[in-house]
């Protein structure tokens, strides 16, 4: 699995995966393709709140860093992976 740090060389999402055939083997040869679909749906969400979060706080000053307000501005980018996902079901 990998996760994109930026989106300027490609329009995939920021989250892919592996052939499930592969990931299933990973899994001990059990694979439920829904509950993957949920897991990535819940993680992505998950993951644009943590950058919501580090974008308020270099926004309110808990925390001034460039890194956190480049992950502030990521956030639009999560959101449409989630509704593209969500979307795909």
């Amino acid at each position: 699995m990998r996760l994109a740090w930026s989106r300027e060389t490609s329009h995939a999402p920021a989250f892919a995966a592996g052939s499930s055939p592969a990931l299933a083997a990973d899994a001990g040869g059990v694979w439920d393709e829904d509950r993957f679909h949920w897991w990535k749906v819940f993680r992505t969400l998950w993951w644009g709140i943590g950058m919501a979060r580090q974008g308020r706080q270099h926004l309110d000053g808990t925390f001034r860093s460039i890194i956190m307000a480049a992950s502030g501005r990521r956030v639009a980018e999560l959101e449409w992976d989630a509704l593209c996902l969500i979307e795909g079901r």
